[in-house]
């Protein structure tokens, strides 16, 4: 059985405010729980090796969830609504895109929960086919110290995603492909 569906229905969403210029707030609901998607200017450089790369003005996003009665959720709810969610915050995070031109995002995903990375992977890959180029968390932590320095320890162990519209470095050297 071949699902076409997947990724295409969204729920409704509004901007709920900006943290500062660069910063956007967008809130939804759905099966009891209000979500909030902040994706914000990250204010620094990230810069890997093997091969050298630099990436600047990289947004990060971030979504939280909340119940009337537990407050804020930072496992996974088990809505039964996941793709929905996901697809939602894509359809935020295409809209900021084009308000900010961003050219590369990086999002963590908590390695204990397998349920939420592997979703996180299926987001990252359908992103990947609309042209984005998807540096995932093995390549991220084989190349960079970024999971290690520039997050709250709160979110260890995590898993570190890159998304940009930045060529890889040995594309642009002659006789080489993308």
């Amino acid at each position: 059985m071949f699902i076409t569906e997947l990724f295409t229905k969204t729920i409704p969403w509004q901007y709920t405010g900006t943290v500062t210029d660069n910063d956007h707030r967008a809130e939804f609901s759905s099966g009891g729980f209000a979500y909030i998607v902040d994706i914000t200017d990250f204010h620094h450089r990230v810069e890997m090796g093997g091969p050298h790369e630099e990436f600047k003005n990289v947004f990060s996003v971030t979504f939280t969830q909340y119940s009337e009665k537990e407050g804020s959720v930072d496992s996974i709810t088990g809505s039964g609504n996941a793709i929905a969610i996901l697809t939602t915050v894509m359809e935020i995070m295409k809209d900021v895109i084009e308000i900010e031109n961003i050219q590369t995002f990086m999002f963590t995903a908590d390695n204990r929960e397998p349920s939420r990375v592997k979703l996180y992977n299926r987001m990252a890959s359908q992103l990947e086919k609309k042209g984005w180029r998807y540096i995932g968390p093995k390549e991220v932590q084989a190349r960079s110290d970024i999971a290690d320095d520039d997050f709250d320890p709160s979110h260890k162990p995590s898993s570190v995603y890159i998304l940009t519209k930045q060529p890889h470095p040995h594309s642009l050297m002659k006789g080489t492909r993308a």
